[in-house]
């Protein structure tokens, strides 16, 4: 659905929201109900490697557990599955152009060219 650097988190935190539904496979099988996810990743500035995630919901736990076990309570006593998401077209980055500027020593910790492919710094 979307990605963005999240400085409300902290300067370093790129936010990715997602959408996320299912079936499980156990016993005659259980539908997981859509919804939102939100996935924290904390990037290391010196590295560029992710050092932290977390992963937050937009309904609580008990609510999919409980829409899973028991469907028609989906939207009456649990909350309504999440909205269909729109396709949207998404240019993929040229990463290695990014690499060979970091070579030609353009001084760019490997933090900000991560931050630029997703509109931070």
């Amino acid at each position: 659905m979307s990605t963005e650097v999240n400085p409300s988190i902290s300067p370093n935190t790129i936010t990715v929201t997602w959408r996320l539904s299912g079936k499980v496979n156990i016993g005659p099988g259980l539908t997981i109900k859509p919804y939102i996810c939100y996935s924290d990743f904390t990037v290391d500035e010196q590295t560029g490697l992710i050092t932290f995630q977390e992963d937050r919901f937009d309904i609580p736990q008990w609510d999919i557990l409980l829409s899973a076990l028991f469907p028609f309570l989906i939207g009456k006593v649990t909350s309504a599955p999440a909205p269909e998401v729109e396709a949207r077209d998404v240019s993929m980055p040229n990463v290695r152009a990014l690499q060979q500027k970091s070579k030609a020593g353009k001084g760019e910790s490997p933090l900000d060219k991560i931050l630029q492919l997703f509109g931070g710094k």
